[in-house]
């Protein structure tokens, strides 16, 4: 990829985590809400909650990631 590639890339994840944050951070709330409010005898969905978290985080991540080397491939394009 290109470091033109890589900082249209990176503006794109910058603005769509502009638009995500607040619901990611709404979601996990929600689902360790619902972990704590589970029920001991249904360890089955607060694993799948857990699960759900880990892969939030993951997908959060790879945009964080992703603004990151769009910083990057901008400084290195401007000589920085």
């Amino acid at each position: 990829m290109t470091d033109a590639q890589e900082i249209a890339r990176g503006r794109r994840a910058r603005q769509e985590w502009a638009e995500l944050e607040g619901a990611f951070a709404r979601l996990r709330q929600a689902m360790m809400e619902e972990i704590i409010a589970t029920p001991f005898a249904e360890a089955e969905r607060r694993e799948r909650l857990y699960l759900s978290c880990q892969v939030l985080d993951a997908v959060k991540a790879a945009l964080l990631a992703a603004v990151g080397a769009g910083e990057a491939a901008k400084l290195r394009a401007e000589g920085g």
